[in-house]
């Protein structure tokens, strides 16, 4: 019933109704009728091919004054639009998705607008429409405007700070020399081989001589080396959850990768997606730009990644950052137990998007080098995460509620 009343409620059908009436009138009842069925008629011939006739002769392209901001900063775009209807076309007429507009300015057949885009990812996510249903509102017809290039929306970010209390413990120079493993500079000479140590590191000739495993001796990293994981799909959770869960997880690695990125730290980012190392300001770019437009798998069954998705792949980091569903963090750390002879530290974040209260800036400690983190699936995740890492940072064992 809904649907046939929708239906009924349109104008081009109560209008075609009234003209049906009108000519049984003029048929069955007198011929007085006749201008009204003809007014009625004419209206709705005028109205049904006018809006099509406006936009077929019209052109138009456009392009952005940036390629990046953040989600509510304002970018300017410019349309220029050509043919005999390009006079009437406003920012009313222009039909843009997951955006507002601010203002508009125009200068002759130049058309100036401000928006204020309100979803992160790549804008617009389908290219701008001229619309019109003049002069009678009865059909709306359109026509897509091409765009040069698109803008990256990313979210707005918080500062959150390194937890170099799970760090600086297992860092060079805070523990006996066969804890460390070098693994990048020149060659400092020769040792025999520790559990953790790169293959790509044996020195060959040297361990046929001696009949055992012998690696070359490099300088280990002055910068912490940090390995990201966004396992963020659950197959199990209704699209609403999964989305805000993503939402958050995004929120939460972009803060860190900007934060942490610009103190040196040396982030590799995985998703499901691929990966991506963080070393310089273009990487740091590349990074945050995958953030920004990273949605959830297409294929439902698609398995997300894991701390532990390659093997060795811990060896020569100093923490590893897992950020996973509340639901399925368990799997996950299991899959990822922490292994202290590689010097790894792990801090797991596990987002709940069901009661966010009881969840909020909760910390287990396991052990000294893993710990996690239960935050809720909303906009202050990052805010509480930052929180969190100050009270680890004052008190290792400290916990909360």
């Amino acid at each position: 019933m809904t649907a046939i009343d929708a239906f009924v409620r349109q104008p081009l059908v109560l209008l075609a109704a009234a003209a049906v009436c009108s000519l049984v009138i003029v048929v069955a009842a007198t011929p007085r009728a006749l201008p009204m069925a003809g007014g009625l008629l004419a209206t709705i011939l005028i109205g049904t091919a006018a809006p099509w006739l406006a936009v077929i002769g019209l052109r138009g392209r456009g392009r952005f004054d940036r390629q990046r901001c953040r989600v509510g900063e304002s970018i300017q775009a410019e349309v220029s639009l050509e043919g005999h209807t390009a006079g009437w076309v406003d920012e009313s007429s222009i039909e843009w998705s997951a955006a507002r507009v601010a203002a508009s300015r125009r200068d002759g057949r130049l058309l100036q607008v401000t928006l204020l885009p309100e979803r992160r990812g790549r804008f617009p996510s389908s290219p701008p429409r001229v619309a019109t249903n003049r002069p009678f509102g009865l059909v709306t017809a359109g026509r897509r405007i091409p765009f040069e290039g698109a803008v990256i929306v990313r979210p707005p970010t918080t500062p959150i700070r390194f937890p170099a209390a799970l760090v600086a413990p297992r860092r060079h120079g805070h523990e006996p020399s066969e804890g460390v493993l070098g693994g990048c500079g020149d060659i400092l000479g020769s040792r025999d081989y520790r559990p953790g140590d790169s293959t790509r590191q044996i020195h060959w000739p040297q361990t046929a001589r001696r009949d055992r495993l012998v690696v070359c001796e490099r300088p280990g990293n002055g910068s912490p080396m940090v390995r990201l994981v966004l396992a963020v799909h659950d197959p199990q959770h209704p699209p609403a959850e999964a989305s805000a869960v993503l939402e958050a997880a995004v929120l939460i690695a972009s803060s860190v990768v900007e934060a942490w990125a610009q103190r040196g730290v040396c982030i590799d980012l995985v998703s499901h997606e691929g990966s991506t190392r963080v070393r310089d300001p273009r990487s740091l770019e590349q990074a945050l730009d995958t953030l920004a437009c990273l949605e959830l798998p297409a294929t439902p069954g698609s398995p997300a990644p894991t701390a532990s998705a390659q093997p060795g792949s811990r060896c020569g980091y100093d923490l590893e950052l897992l950020i996973a569903p509340a639901g399925v963090i368990e799997q996950q750390r299991r899959c990822a137990a922490p292994d202290l002879r590689t010097g790894t530290a792990r801090l797991t974040i596990g987002l709940a998007s069901g009661d966010a209260d009881a969840a909020a800036g909760t910390i287990r400690p396991a052990n000294a080098a893993d710990r996690l983190i239960l935050l809720p699936a909303t906009v202050d995740a990052p805010r509480l995460l930052d929180a969190c890492l100050s009270e680890i940072g004052h008190d290792p064992d400290t916990k909360r509620r």
